[in-house]
């Protein structure tokens, strides 16, 4: 795997010390961290993939969809990182942050439900509300910048909800805020 060059390093922890510098004040240190990434990758003639040390950990980033791909349509390549555990508490140990063996068998349970055929009768929700989340995007489009993770947590909720347990939360809408606020 490629590591940085000496000059490439200084040259990425320049341009994060720059978007730092030049940044609207509170904004997400992992958006600053994920621009470099992408400035880094974007000056690399073939910035497929990378590693990156963070602190004693290593972190490897992709530059291409294609890249990823292969890691993610692994068959082997699916015991979690040790961050996951951070998340135990508020979601357990389910299909996102189970171990190797019980995803595998979770999985193969789970497959049948998401076949393609099945997932052709929710087009008409994922429109709707990805119609809902457009406009208000397009309300905020005046904004010098604007944090879409809570607009895009509240339209996955309510997809989820209304495919998954046939319930229209309206979270989109601000309706069932305690729910919302008790995830976000």
């Amino acid at each position: 795997m490629p590591k940085p060059k000496c000059n490439r390093l200084l040259f990425f922890l320049s341009g994060f010390w720059s978007l730092y510098r030049h940044s609207r004040p509170g904004s997400p240190l992992m958006c600053l961290v994920l621009q470099a990434m992408q400035a880094v990758s974007v000056v690399d003639a073939n910035p497929r993939i990378g590693l990156l040390s963070l602190g004693i950990k290593p972190a490897v980033f992709f530059g291409k969809a294609e890249t990823v791909e292969v890691v993610l349509s692994s068959a082997t390549l699916i015991e979690k990182s040790t961050e996951y555990k951070f998340m135990y508490p508020w979601v357990g140990t389910g299909l996102f942050t189970s171990p190797a063996a019980k995803w595998r068998h979770s999985r193969k349970l789970l497959t049948p439900a998401f076949h393609f055929t099945i997932l052709e009768d929710f087009i008409p929700v994922f429109q709707e509300q990805s119609s809902v989340l457009v406009s208000k995007l397009q309300d905020l489009t005046r904004e010098p910048w604007v944090d879409i993770v809570p607009l895009l947590t509240s339209c996955t909720l309510d997809i989820i909800c209304q495919t998954a347990m046939g319930v229209s939360i309206n979270a989109q809408k601000g309706e069932n805020n305690e729910y919302v606020k008790a995830i976000h």
